[in-house]
């Protein structure tokens, strides 16, 4: 059997991107369990896009090649806030674990915004802003590990929790 393959795809332009990745934890054992506090935080300094055919005038025709604090062009980039980042607690004893998840993303400037105006309906337009705004979620989780009576089963832990518990309020 003959088999042809046809590759149109082609390899053009560049990415320069850089940034900072933070992880530090710790863990610590006391008479109530082990407890965890962990920080997850990434800066995205730069990521641009140079030489990319059909981005000669910008992502979404803006000017801007740089997608870092930008919502990108949902094509070759997607959202890419600056900051983001988790701060984390977490403490087990015996069988039982819970969790607490504080999340953070950024702000960061609508690539959409500009044409978006244009077209919106009043309504639409009243929502709309140039930028997204950063927010904050607070996610809850409780685990426990069962031990089954036949040890060739091992153990399964069983997990329960609330993402975004406390409802942030999310931009549009």
């Amino acid at each position: 059997a003959l088999t042809t393959t046809a590759l149109t795809t082609i390899n053009a332009g560049t990415i320069t991107a850089d940034g900072v990745d933070v992880k530090v934890a710790y863990t610590w054992d006391n008479d109530w369990g082990r407890f965890r506090a962990s920080l997850d935080f990434t800066h995205v300094r730069q990521y641009l896009l140079q030489d990319v055919p059909g981005l000669e005038l910008g992502l979404l025709e803006t000017g801007v090649f740089d997608a870092a604090g930008t919502t990108g062009d949902g094509n070759l980039v997607r959202s890419m806030p600056d900051n983001k980042g988790n701060i984390a607690l977490s403490w087990s004893r015996n069988k039982h674990g819970a969790a607490i998840i504080t999340r953070y993303i950024g702000g960061y400037r609508d690539l959409a915004y500009d044409n978006a105006i244009r077209t919106a309906n009043p309504r639409v337009a009243a929502l709309l802003k140039p930028t997204i705004n950063s927010y904050t979620s607070m996610d809850l989780q409780y685990n426990y590990t069962h031990e089954w009576a036949n040890s060739r089963m091992g153990t399964t832990t069983f997990t329960v929790g609330a993402l975004d518990a406390f409802n942030a309020t999310i931009p549009y």
